[in-house]
């Protein structure tokens, strides 16, 4: 099997058979498999996609969060490459088998974002640097931001002077619409499930990393339409945080999903600390191109 794509759901409904029949195209020459992970919906998304041929749906019996959903995914499949997509989203374009033979000539790369586009067609900036003190007040949601929008951390952070036209060395990608390699779960043991939402593709990627393989950036992988609005942000994140209590109630479960995932990353960079301090790490430099320390990376994640 070449690849496998996971796409976990939770009351998407709306958005599943549309996504599904985009990938027709895109797998085209492939030896593929597309799984769908249901975290507990109730809103027919698994009967919707159950209608889709070829199309394995496993309906998880609670909302085990993204990760989980990942994991379960991931152990029911096979590919040598492996594909997050959200439910919002659309491939349109691209080749998915021009991008798995590059990887093939390329053993050292592990993880590879594709472009994401949203619904007005503008470029999201879904490959960014690893988070740093600086992001800590650069990121997307910090009041320097908001009073100054360019200020140079939230440049860094968010990459703002990539094209997203060329390949290109990153330091993560956004969970949306990303590729790995099969090897890379399995030597990781997937997607670490403290992180329930949100910084699970940070925390992936930067392991990834530490294990000896690279990142990067593809255009010729999609581009991914966001249909549903930021994709991997706030409407998919609105669903797997949905409580059933009015919009407040949401609201504060993605703060609390954001705190909760800064936690488990401040939790996983002091074990690394611990560990450090009796063996040698694997990877004692920093790549070139980020200028974070390792242990700055751990300590936060912003959107």
């Amino acid at each position: 099997m070449d690849l496998s794509i996971i796409i976990v759901t939770y009351r998407s409904r709306a958005d599943i058979g549309a996504c599904l029949a985009s990938l027709r195209d895109a797998t085209r020459g492939l030896r593929a498999e597309i799984v769908v992970v249901d975290n507990a919906s109730g809103d027919g998304t698994v009967e919707a996609a159950r209608a889709e041929p070829g199309v394995l749906v496993l309906a998880l019996p609670q909302n085990a969060g993204f990760g989980a959903g990942i994991n379960r995914g991931l152990a029911v499949t096979s590919g040598r490459y492996v594909l997050w997509m959200n439910p919002d989203a659309r491939l349109v374009g691209g080749s998915l088998a021009a991008v798995l033979a590059w990887m093939d000539e390329r053993p050292d790369v592990g993880v590879v974002g594709g472009k994401i586009l949203d619904p007005g067609g503008a470029v999201q900036r879904s490959a960014r640097a690893f988070p740093s003190y600086g992001a800590a007040l650069g990121h997307r949601y910090s009041l320097l931001t908001r009073w100054f929008p360019r200020n140079p951390f939230s440049r860094r952070y968010l990459r703002e002077q990539a094209t997203y036209e060329v390949v290109e060395p990153v330091d993560w990608v956004s969970g949306a619409f990303l590729l790995h390699r099969r090897a890379v779960s399995d030597a990781l043991h997937g997607l670490d499930e403290q992180f329930f939402m949100y910084c699970e593709d940070v925390d992936f990627c930067l392991r990834a990393w530490h294990g000896g393989w690279e990142g990067f950036f593809h255009p010729g992988m999609g581009p991914g339409h966001a249909v549903g609005g930021r994709s991997r942000d706030e409407p998919q994140r609105r669903g797997h945080a949905q409580t059933g209590h009015g919009k407040r109630d949401v609201h504060r479960a993605l703060g609390a999903g954001r705190r909760d995932a800064r936690r488990a990353l401040l939790d996983r960079h002091r074990r690394d600390h611990a560990a450090a301090a009796s063996s040698p790490p694997q990877r004692p430099q920093t790549p070139a191109h980020t200028s974070a320390s390792l242990g700055q990376k751990r300590l936060k994640c912003f959107r």
